[in-house]
């Protein structure tokens, strides 16, 4: 489930989010919240405690175009954060560009060192997944795999790989 940055704000979210969970029969534990990375900018008390309390409550949270916003390390120590999402900009011309590489790799490091799960954004053919791979990256998405579909596309789609 994307948030927006204003998301962060409400205090009903996560109430509202607990309700629908139960509603639906799905376990806070099996959902992701995503933030972008420029959505959680602005922390202060009101977005601390609404993170916190979805934290508390067992959803995960996924910090989303990681690199491309103000990164910032304290966000990494304070903040509940589950996945770290490295942004496309960065992961789509690894097997190019020794700086994105470089990159890359140092986010994955320092995510997996402190026990964060990394997800990388934009892998779009096999070299770039052969070097995600190398870097300890376990989860993808990108074009390689599929483009976005509708999600009865998806169903016929992923019925089809199996």
């Amino acid at each position: 489930i994307n948030l927006r940055a204003e998301d962060l704000y409400d205090f009903e979210l996560p109430h509202m989010l607990l309700q629908s969970a139960a509603l639906w029969k799905i376990s806070p534990n099996d959902l992701v919240l995503e933030v972008t990375e420029n959505g959680v900018l602005e922390l202060n008390e009101t977005t601390n405690s609404i993170i916190e309390e979805l934290a508390k409550n067992g959803f995960k949270l996924a910090l989303d175009d990681f690199g491309t916003g103000f990164s910032s390390l304290s966000r990494l120590r304070n903040i509940p954060i589950d996945i770290i999402k490295i942004d496309q900009s960065f992961v789509r011309d690894i097997t190019h560009s020794k700086n994105d590489y470089e990159i890359v790799k140092s986010i994955a490091a320092l995510a997996n060192s402190l026990g964060k799960e990394v997800i990388a954004e934009g892998v779009e053919d096999q070299k770039c997944l052969d070097l995600i791979h190398k870097m300890k990256i376990h989860k993808c998405q990108g074009y390689y795999f599929a483009k976005p579909m509708p999600f009865d596309e998806f169903v016929a789609w992923e019925k089809k790989r199996r």
